[in-house]
């Protein structure tokens, strides 16, 4: 039985990619600098998008050659759109299948074909090897057998020509929406950044202001139960995320580490590596704590549980800890040195209203934020359907015939 993508409107015949591309094994030309594929299409060097912090590989034995115009579709990331022709020569993941086309085509109308067909989940039926939460199509008989439409070469120019543009400003109403929201934080942080570094009041190192506990890091279990771990990968610019790969530890774990000092909400959590320097509260008691991570029980006599967050968030603060913070790969900070950073401790009644009037500001943010995310999310799926429609033949494009 023969497979079709879109089957009952896509208006263009289809062929199997074999029938367009075939791969081809390019050796690693010499002092070659790294290709790398992206979900967004672009297939360029890593050096184009990381300007800086990339590390070249000194061992390329699991690398080949690419080329300028060479089509590339990575074999593990099919899913989320890391297909397109090339505008590096270089070196490129062997997990990429490098293809030149067999028939008269437009790589980037089949980059756009094949990036629709990811959003649709189409790649994963087909897939023979599906890998979880992906789909595994390193082997030339998956990809060959993934079937594409394939109107005359001349629409497929038009076609791309008419979504480059398209997309271009969709991409740019997009970007200007994220960087509103980027703004909106950054108005936040000033805000934070005014009022709690005030000159008036005092600096006090931390280890007067608060107690320590630094629990090591726990096991995670390798159940779906039992209690919370939070890693320092749960800890945002300010709240838990505890939905984002759920670890636990077992009960007995969590009772063994616990005997250095029971949590309790409002307790403060800071990364002291990897990331350095995330802040949020403890919502709920009944949580583990990972390496990476210590917690900070404030003396409220001195300081509100709710006021350090902001401290510890303030932008000199964070400029404080990357200044003491060692390590080549990763920075991070040893808990003497954390205890001996100031943070501003301004009357009792001073810090509360503080909190209320930031809290009051972040509410707001947060609103703000949701209303962009959400535009956002509209102009991506308006920008997926736009990309189907056309690539399928599903709307008139201007000089087009389908």
């Amino acid at each position: 039985m023969r497979i079709e993508w879109a089957a009952g409107y896509c208006k263009f015949p289809q062929l199997p990619f074999r029938r367009i591309f075939c791969p081809v094994k390019r050796p690693v030309p010499a002092n070659a600098v790294i290709v790398t594929a992206y979900t967004n299409g672009e297939v360029t060097f890593r050096s184009n998008r990381r300007r800086e912090g990339y590390h070249e590989a000194t061992d390329l034995s699991g690398f080949q050659g690419v080329k300028v115009g060479d089509f590339v579709v990575h074999g593990l990331d099919i899913l989320r759109g890391s297909i397109g022709a090339s505008d590096s020569f270089g070196a490129i993941s062997s997990v990429c299948a490098v293809c030149i086309p067999i028939m008269g085509a437009e790589p980037r109308f089949f980059a756009y074909a094949m990036r629709a067909q990811a959003s649709s989940g189409f790649p994963r039926a087909m897939a023979r090897g599906v890998r979880e939460g992906g789909a595994d199509f390193r082997r030339w008989d998956t990809l060959g057998d993934l079937p594409l439409p394939v109107p005359p070469e001349p629409e497929q120019q038009v076609i791309a020509d008419f979504l480059d543009v398209e997309t271009a400003r969709i991409d740019a109403l997009i970007a200007k929406k994220s960087r509103l929201e980027v703004a909106i934080t950054a108005r936040v942080l000033a805000s934070i950044e005014s009022v709690i570094w005030a000159p008036k009041y005092s600096r006090i190192p931390l280890r007067r202001v608060c107690r320590f506990i630094d629990y090591r890091g726990a096991t995670p279990s390798k159940s779906n139960s039992g209690v919370s771990l939070i890693t320092a990968s749960h800890i945002r610019d300010g709240w838990l995320d505890l939905e984002n790969e759920p670890q636990w530890v077992d009960e007995s774990t969590y009772k063994e580490w616990m005997r250095r000092g029971w949590p309790a909400v409002g307790d403060v959590l800071l990364t002291t590596e990897a990331p350095l320097g995330n802040v949020a509260q403890i919502t709920d008691s009944r949580v583990a704590l990972a390496q990476r991570v210590i917690l900070l029980k404030p003396n409220e006599s001195v300081i509100l549980a709710d006021f350090l967050p902001l401290a510890l968030r303030s932008l000199t603060f964070q400029n404080m800890l990357s200044a003491y913070a060692t390590g080549s790969t990763a920075l991070g900070i040893k808990a003497d040195r954390l205890k001996a950073l100031n943070v501003p401790v301004p009357p009792l009644v001073v810090q509360l209203a503080h909190v209320n009037e930031i809290m009051r500001q972040e509410s707001a943010a947060n609103r703000a934020r949701s209303a962009l995310m959400a535009q956002i999310s509209l102009l991506r799926q308006r920008k997926q359907a736009l990309i189907t429609a056309a690539v399928t033949g599903e709307m008139d494009v201007p000089g087009v015939s389908a």
